[in-house]
């Protein structure tokens, strides 16, 4: 199981060019639906749950705190241990296909929007960027910048189930706990931990039109946005004149490759309006450009 060290500072989200246009002339997310992931294991909360022996007397603890039978879930968790484990097992199966159905209704229904910790990762750029003909755009995930940051949930990538019962996704009114069913909604594949993925969920069980799946953001979450060196003429003035519509203009960078070393050069200096841009370009452009003995011009 590979979990985040740290929160971050900054989280990127890489976009077609015409996607990347729409986020900073609306100052908007679109949160897609959770059905069509492209990971075909994620939501299904259940599947990632360990079931063992104890799982039904578990539920069916639950349940009798819930009906007000027992105080807490310790006394009923040892009176149910005492009963019939077939009995048992009808009645956990029973409140399980009612956790099932709602979990099916909050995957048909709920929503996301992505992010990435890391602002250079070839494979997200060559997949969500369009083939490096997009762009990204870059968030603070500071609390103080941004309302959405505090929301923001760390992508969690295994390759095994998760060690908690079934009988977790339940609290002890019977009903399917919300912050599990967002931890589990946020587990994917170890297959996919290369992308280094937050995400902020909707988390819904009826029908969300298009416009409940679309929220604003502040204009001061936006850091600045980079585009991708294949990005088109006419895609790249589409997203500059969006850009400069926003008080402040937020600042627009390019990603331009050396055709023969092979580093990024950089381009939209004239785009660096205080000294914490510059430290990011400058990190990237020492971690990237190759020691001076080997340069051919030196």
């Amino acid at each position: 199981m590979q979990l985040p060290k740290s929160r971050p500072t900054f989280v990127y989200k890489y976009g077609s060019a015409a996607r990347v246009a729409q986020i900073i002339r609306d100052l908007t997310f679109f949160f897609a639906p959770a059905a069509g992931q492209n990971d075909l294991y994620e939501f299904r909360a259940r599947s990632l749950f360990t079931e063992d022996e104890d799982t039904p007397f578990r539920v069916t603890a639950k349940g009798l705190v819930a009906e007000g039978s027992v105080r807490n879930f310790d006394e009923a968790f040892q009176m149910v241990k005492m009963l019939d484990a077939q009995d048992v097992r009808a009645s956990a199966e029973f409140v399980m296909r009612q956790v099932n159905d709602e979990l099916a209704r909050a995957k048909a229904h709920s929503g996301l929007t992505c992010f990435s910790t890391h602002s250079n990762n070839q494979r997200m750029w060559g997949t969500y960027g369009d083939n490096h003909a997009g762009a990204l755009v870059q968030f603070s995930a500071d609390k103080t910048r941004s309302q959405f940051a505090s929301h923001l949930s760390p992508v969690i990538y295994t390759a095994t189930k998760l060690p908690f019962c079934p009988s977790h996704l339940v609290n002890e009114q019977l009903e399917v706990d919300p912050l599990m069913m967002a931890a589990a909604f946020c587990v994917k594949s170890i297959d996919w931990r290369d992308e280094h993925e937050w995400r902020l969920l909707l988390l819904a069980d009826t029908e969300q039109s298009t416009e409940a799946r679309i929220v604003a953001f502040e204009r001061k979450a936006i850091a600045r946005v980079i585009l991708g060196p294949r990005i088109s003429p006419e895609n790249e003035r589409t997203i500059r004149e969006a850009a400069a519509r926003h008080a402040p203009e937020i600042p627009v960078l390019k990603r331009r490759i050396h055709p023969e070393l092979a580093y990024e050069e950089l381009v939209g200096f004239e785009q660096i309006h205080d000294f914490e841009q510059f430290r990011y370009w400058f990190d990237r452009l020492s971690a990237a450009r190759p020691p001076r003995d080997s340069d051919p011009a030196s």
